[in-house]
Order: structure tokens, then sequence, then C-alpha cells
């Protein structure tokens, strides 16, 4: 359906001298020359002639120019009445568009707030399950070392104990001796190699008990410095395995997050597709329904194409007629050509 505009603006656009009538004074007049009076006559009497000619012509376009001026600002108030009337329609129709459309956003912002809480709260209970679990493997631990802290305590005092009874034996062996001493006095030559040899051995055998005591300090200290090794590398160990979960737990996440931004985007490209899908169908539906105007308008030209020329004999009019059907001829090849192409599509 289609609007026409009635205006008295439709004549055909005619200039006087025509085409014709210009090529014919062009071969009249192209030989003229001022070299006598008689052609100097007829040089300003041919001037004169063109000089009409063209200020005729410059006072016709100005005429026209003011018409069209006129049939421009008759085009552009109807026009102007026919949108605000559209408008009516179109923006009572844009305002549900626009509703429909915040109302899903809406939905859309409200689910993906909803998924990032939840992951967040998953994220937490992993943290603190993760947590109790290397607080439980802690303590365990710890109660090993303690007890093994306590095992080595026990072992100390036990070689303490031991340490002091071989002292005490000593004493009383050196009580003893000295009580011999004052028995056996008038027998001291007598026996002084042998208790000096007794001496030696006794104490050969204190130092060598000294030496094995000492000993056992040292492995003692050795097991206890490689307990608190053992208790840093089980540490380390503990940290690396922490680190490595907390690691692993980043990546899965991180996946999560890609997958759930893959999918966002897939559904993104899927609204997009429809709606170019969508436009793509309208257009259709657009070319389609203004084929029977195309058909007229081709129609048109082929009923142009049909008018016969009229057989002339003056020279003149056969020359106007001549300019007036090439014109024709691009008018029809127009009307024949028209057709409504499709508009691109906004990315």
């Amino acid at each position: 359906m289609s609007t026409e505009l009635k205006t008295e603006n439709t004549a055909v656009v005619v200039f006087s001298p025509t085409l014709a009538e210009i090529a014919t004074l062009k071969e009249k007049y192209a030989g003229l020359k001022a070299d006598t009076p008689e052609g100097e006559k007829e040089v300003r009497k041919a001037l004169g002639i063109m000089v009409k000619h063209r200020t005729g012509i410059e006072a016709e376009r100005n005429n026209l120019l003011a018409k069209s001026r006129e049939y421009q600002k008759f085009v552009n108030s109807k026009a102007a009445e026919l949108t605000a009337l559209v408008q009516e329609i179109e923006n009572p129709l844009r305002a549900e568009k626009d509703r429909v459309e915040a109302e899903a956003k809406a939905r859309a912002e409200a689910k993906i707030k909803a998924e990032k809480d939840r992951i967040a709260e998953l994220e937490r209970i992993a943290r603190e399950v993760e947590e109790e679990k290397i607080r439980k493997e802690t303590a365990a631990k710890e109660a090993e070392l303690q007890a093994e802290r306590e095992r080595l305590a026990e072992e100390r005092r036990k070689l303490d104990e031991e340490r002091k009874a071989a002292e005490a034996e000593y004493a009383k062996i050196m009580s003893k001796r000295k009580e011999e001493e004052d028995a056996w006095e008038a027998e001291a030559a007598k026996q002084k190699a042998e208790i000096d040899a007794e001496k030696a051995r006794r104490a050969k055998e204190f130092k060598e008990e000294q030496a094995k005591i000492q000993a056992e300090r040292q492995a003692l200290w050795a097991e206890q410095d490689r307990i608190n090794k053992e208790k840093s590398a089980i540490e380390a160990q503990q940290r690396a395995e922490r680190e490595a979960k907390e690691r692993a737990e980043f990546e899965r996440l991180a996946k999560i997050k890609a997958e759930k931004e893959a999918a966002e985007k897939a559904e993104r490209d899927r609204l997009e597709k429809e709606r170019l899908a969508k436009e793509e169908a309208a257009e259709k539906a657009r070319i389609e329904a203004a084929k029977p105007d195309v058909a007229k308008v081709n129609d048109f030209g082929n009923r142009i194409s049909r008018v016969e020329v009229p057989m002339l004999q003056n020279q003149a009019a056969k020359e106007f007629i001549k300019t007036i059907a090439y014109e024709l001829d691009g008018i029809i090849t127009r009307c024949l050509e028209f057709t409504i192409t499709k508009k691109r599509q906004t990315p």
C-alpha cells in the first residue's frame, strides 16, 4: 500500500531551443566569419540569436527550480505528516520490545549472579574441608612426634641412671680400695704394682664407659636431629601437597569458569544468529511484499516501450521526437531494470 501525492508540478521539463535545434544552429553558424561587413553583420545577428537562446534557457531554469522547491517543500510536509502517523504505531511497539528485552536481560543477570554465588559457596566449603583434613593430618603427625620424643627422653633417663650407678659403683670401689690401702699399708710396696695395674684397668674401663655414654648421647642427638629433619620434610611435603591441591582446585574452578563463559558466548552467538535469521526473514518478506509494485513499474516500462513513434515530415519535429525517443529509452530501461534490493544486515 502506498500514499499518492497529487501536485500540479508533473510536467515534462522542456527547454528551448531543443537539442535538435541547437545542432541545426551549430551547423548553420559554424562557418561564419567577421572579415567583411556582410560577415560581421551575420555574426552580430547570429550572436544576438544565441544570447537570446542562452538567457531564455537560464530564465526557464530559474522558473523550473522555483517549481521544484515548492514541490520539495510539499513532499517534505507530507512525509513528516505520514512519519508522525507511523510513529504513533511504531513507538508503542518499540517500547514493548524494549520492555521484553530488559526483562530478559534482568533474568539472565540474576541467573549469572546466582551461579556465581553457588560457585563461591562451593569454593568456601572445599576450603573448609581441605583445612580440616590438613589439621587432622598435622595433629596425627604431631602426636607421633610427641610419642617419639617421650621415648627418647625415657632412654636418656635410663642412660643417666646407668651412668649414676656406674659412678656410684666407682665411688664404692674407690672407698673400698682406700680401706684396703689403709688395711694393707704394710703391704703397700708389695701390692702397689697390682693396685696401680688395677687402677689403670679400672680407669681404662671407666674411660671406655664414659666414651660409650658420650657415643650414645651423640647417637641420641643425631636421632633427634633426624627426627627434626623428618618433621621438616613432612611439613614441606604437606605444604607442597596443599599447594598442589590448591593449584588443582584453582585450575578446576578456572576450567568451570572458562566452560561457563564459553556456554554464555555460545548462547549469545545463538541469539545473534536468531536475530540475523529474523532480520533475513523480514527482509525477504519486505522484498516479497514489494514485488507487485516492482511488477507495476516493469509493466509501466513495457507499456511505454510499446508506444509507437509518429511518422513526421518536418525535420525539426523529427529531431525533437528523436531526442524524446532517446530519453524514453533510458526511462524504459530504468523501469524494466527496477527492483527492490536486499538491505545490508547490521552486525
